[in-house]
């Protein structure tokens, strides 16, 4: 019986073993890819996904004012109103008033800051059939510069021009200078909200 102990002890051993590492062995088995004299070659870990994150929540957390809660339930109360329900109809409806409101946004910051004798050139240009010289402008500049000297008093012509081409209200090319249709729009914009100045510059 001696001859047997050890054999058996062996046995013991590996039964204990593979109950023990049943779980690893059996992932061990999975991933071998195959085995030759080299050694075992095993099928890579497939890495984990990264977690996309949640888009809409991110954006929202950057929007968080009680005025603008409210403001935004009287939005989804005008799109009931409106009788639009299909997602893809409520985005365009969305999306439109976002640029409309940006725009006046736009024209706001434009008409706060113009001259009048920019308003004065926007006009002219307006009346062109195409782009004309940059020099035919020069005139609204100077009698602006004479009128108000303390304003234009370390202002050039071409800085002068450049707030129009900066507000794209102008384009400027090889052709000339034109009015551009963000320029038509802005004095069309003008016209609807009732201003008739600024009345300096």
């Amino acid at each position: 019986m001696s001859s047997f102990a050890w054999p058996l002890a062996v046995v013991a051993l590996g039964v204990v073993f593979m109950g023990m590492f049943k779980r690893s062995i059996s992932r061990f088995i999975d991933r071998t890819r195959s085995v030759s004299r080299d050694g075992v070659r095993a099928y890579e870990d497939p890495q984990p996904s990264a977690k996309k994150p949640d888009a809409l929540a991110e954006f929202l957390e950057t929007y968080q004012n009680p005025l603008l809660l409210e403001m935004e339930d009287a939005i989804e109360g005008e799109i009931q109103n409106l009788g639009l329900t299909d997602p893809a109809d409520i985005q365009k409806a969305l999306s439109r008033r976002l640029a409309a409101n940006r725009i006046v946004r736009w024209f706001e910051a434009a008409q706060h800051h113009i001259f009048g004798s920019q308003v004065a050139a926007l006009t002219y240009l307006n009346a062109q059939p195409g782009p004309i010289p940059q020099d035919d402008l020069q005139g609204f500049y100077d009698a602006a510069a004479a009128d108000f000297p303390v304003l234009h008093a370390d202002r050039t012509f071409d800085q002068w021009l450049m707030f129009l081409t900066a507000r794209r209200l102008v384009a400027e090319g090889d052709a000339g200078v034109g009015i551009s249709l963000a320029g038509r729009e802005f004095l069309q914009w003008r016209v609807n909200q009732g201003y008739s100045g600024p009345l300096y510059g």
